[in-house]
């Protein structure tokens, strides 16, 4: 069990053991990358993704994170059939990215998520250190994580962008269903 922090006078508890499901309209996945030379950022976001994570009574969960690749927008309308085509995303061929992973909590808002992030049908490693916090609706979590996109086998051309891309992911998840 945590406090609910945002009002300090009030002690109320909120079990987080069981089944809490990312409020979609929450999603918030931000990414950015050095182009141009490394002159200008190239920053944009996807739109859709679906998730979920299971917290057991050890405080420890498993989590997964669904994003729709072809949501992928950067407010330029060429560059994003560039990023959805088979050089990048190759959305056809792989239309989700996946995250999955297992979390062991490390204090009252903070959990270290270490997964597979799945992009293009290859895998690596991630560790993510996840803030997070109850509201009154929910638990609010965020994150950040720099991912090399060459080991997804996106080779960007040479000087015209960087293979590192930050990621930033924050939202909303409401628990579902609890355990005993």
């Amino acid at each position: 069990m945590f406090m609910n922090t945002s009002d300090r006078s009030h002690t109320e508890a909120v079990e987080r053991t069981g089944v809490w499901k990312l409020d979609p309209a929450t999603a918030d996945i931000r990414f950015s990358a050095r182009g141009l030379w490394g002159l200008l950022s190239v920053s944009g976001r996807f739109r859709h993704a679906s998730g979920s994570m299971t917290w057991n009574q050890d405080g420890t969960a498993s989590v997964l994170l669904e994003v729709q690749a072809a949501s992928i927008t950067t407010g330029m309308a060429m560059r994003d059939r560039h990023l959805r085509g088979a050089e990048f995303l190759d959305v056809q061929a792989h239309p989700v990215i996946i995250f999955s992973g297992h979390a062991i909590g490390h204090g009252e808002t903070r959990l270290v998520v270490t997964g597979k992030l799945v992009v293009r049908d290859a895998a690596m490693e991630v560790q993510l250190d996840v803030e997070f916090e109850p509201d009154a609706s929910g638990l609010v979590a965020a994150t950040t994580a720099r991912i090399d996109v060459s080991a997804f086998g996106v080779v960007p051309r040479s000087g015209i962008a960087r293979p590192n891309v930050d990621l930033e992911l924050r939202g909303r998840a409401h628990q579902t269903s609890s355990m005993p």
